[in-house]
């Protein structure tokens, strides 16, 4: 059950300030706990960017630009803070990270950087390369940023330093241990790759990965289930029941005949 006491401030002067929701009391419960992965309710119920702090986990709801600040605990996640944008020049997280000070966010052609009070500190969207960005992480020295097919590693002045390609349609991404981690909704996949995007491996986890980010372990939104998920334990199979069909035991066949019924 969720539940909540709201005690609204509205900060009023320039529209890029923030509408800041404080001391919020509002438990997202455990949903479902294996031995692979925690799932927690969400805190909305539109898709989630997340990203890590150091202590905090943050998700960013898709469709409204709400922030929620989460901690967890026993028996859940605590939302301890929320934060709703003003429309301009922000309107929705695609993706998030932090780069040890401040929270950044990319939506389609805008990249925006915010303060310790999530009013926005720096905001481009005249840069080509940034057009339907849908990912962006900090790998501890520079802005990366994915669309469909492309990374980019920012540098200077957010100018593009490095392109990579073939990585596919990314969602949510992620630098840890020297390797990237991109969520792939379309295909149900986490995978993760090194610094020059060769692939190492893939994950089948949940059902269409969107919001991803590395704490003490891997966070996850799910699309489909409008699911948090903590990852205890990386799974070395597919947890798609519906992969049994792939690895269990089968037979060839020579060929096919006309009318043939199959049944599995």
């Amino acid at each position: 059950m969720k539940y909540c006491w709201l005690f609204l401030i509205l900060l009023v002067g320039c529209s890029s300030e923030v509408v800041v929701e404080e001391e919020v009391s509002f438990d997202l419960e455990i949903v479902e706990e294996n031995e692979y992965w925690v799932a927690y309710e969400s805190p909305g119920e539109t898709a989630m960017s997340l990203a890590w702090d150091g202590e905090y986990l943050w998700a960013s709801d898709l469709f409204f630009g709400r922030f929620y600040k989460l901690s967890e605990v026993e028996d859940g996640l605590m939302i301890e803070e929320s934060f709703g944008k003003p429309e301009q020049p922000f309107m929705q997280a695609r993706d998030l990270t932090f780069d040890g000070e401040n929270l950044w966010a990319v939506h389609w052609g805008d990249l925006l950087k915010f303060s310790n009070d999530l009013n926005v500190e720096f905001y481009i969207n005249d840069r080509e390369e940034l057009h339907h960005m849908k990912s962006i992480a900090w790998d501890g020295e520079n802005i990366w940023s994915a669309l469909d097919g492309n990374v980019y590693k920012h540098g200077e002045n957010l100018e593009v330093e490095e392109r990579f390609g073939n990585i596919g349609s990314p969602a949510g991404m992620d630098f840890y241990n020297g390797y990237f981690w991109i969520a792939k909704r379309d295909f149900g996949f986490v995978e993760q790759y090194d610094r020059d995007f060769n692939l190492v491996n893939n994950y089948n986890i949940v059902e269409q990965p969107f919001g991803l980010v590395w704490g003490e372990n891997l966070w996850i939104y799910d699309w489909k289930t409008d699911l948090i998920y903590k990852i205890k334990e990386l799974p070395n199979a597919s947890l798609d029941p519906e992969d049994d069909y792939l690895i269990g035991d089968y037979t060839l066949v020579d060929g096919v005949k006309r009318d043939t019924v199959w049944t599995l």
